[in-house]
């Protein structure tokens, strides 16, 4: 089966509502909507004075009161009221009472305190279009982040399941061509979560 969209990727969402089971969501896995989430390139990122983008990471340190200092931001192609899931690596964190804020068009998402990969979803705010992370904690502790990525979550409805023999055909607008559906992860839980790893098919777009 293949099913056809025009403009945005997030067309295809819709598109894809007759192939999606009954009460599903998914996420469209190969769009990450932050540019250089890996913290190579430092001119990608505002950063406030006490963070320092370099080796592939971003690090914070505790020098000051309160203020955007504490802030490192990037504008990002969001929309609010729709979900997103929010994906990040704390690699290190030194000193006590260290924590990391992160929203999402000015809607809080949650605070972090210890190292691990995490993932929030969260419902994007209409204050601005930016992802902010924050941080605060006592003088001279770090914090170091790193692997960010947002991708938006499409709830639909419909018939008939997706398989790895469909397509997906976007016509115009800056994701124009063809997608394979190269795999299907069911992420459990009391909705059924669906991750589509989707692959542009060369000499489509």
């Amino acid at each position: 089966m293949t099913v056809t969209a025009t403009g945005h990727f997030g067309t295809a969402a819709a598109a894809l509502q007759t192939l999606v089971s009954s009460s599903a969501t998914f996420i469209a896995a190969q769009l990450n909507l932050v540019t250089d989430g890996g913290f190579d390139d430092p001119t990608k990122w505002t950063a406030g004075d006490d963070w320092a983008v370099a080796g592939g990471v971003a690090t914070y340190t505790e020098a000051s009161s309160p203020s955007p200092a504490n802030r490192i931001s990037q504008s990002v192609d969001i929309v609010a009221g729709r979900s997103y899931v929010l994906t990040f690596t704390v690699t290190n964190i030194t000193g006590t009472s260290m924590q990391v804020a992160l929203n999402l068009g000015g809607a809080l998402a949650g605070y972090q305190a210890t190292t691990g990969t995490f993932t929030k979803t969260i419902v994007a705010g209409s204050t601005n279009t930016l992802l902010t992370f924050g941080c605060d904690g006592d003088n001279g502790g770090t914090i170091t982040i790193d692997n960010v990525s947002i991708k938006e979550v499409y709830s639909n409805s419909g018939t008939d399941d997706i398989d790895e023999t469909d397509r997906v055909v976007i016509t115009s607008g800056r994701f124009a061509g063809t997608y394979e559906i190269l795999g299907i992860e069911d992420m459990g839980g009391r909705e059924r979560y669906l991750q589509l790893d989707l692959d542009l098919i060369p000499g489509t777009n």
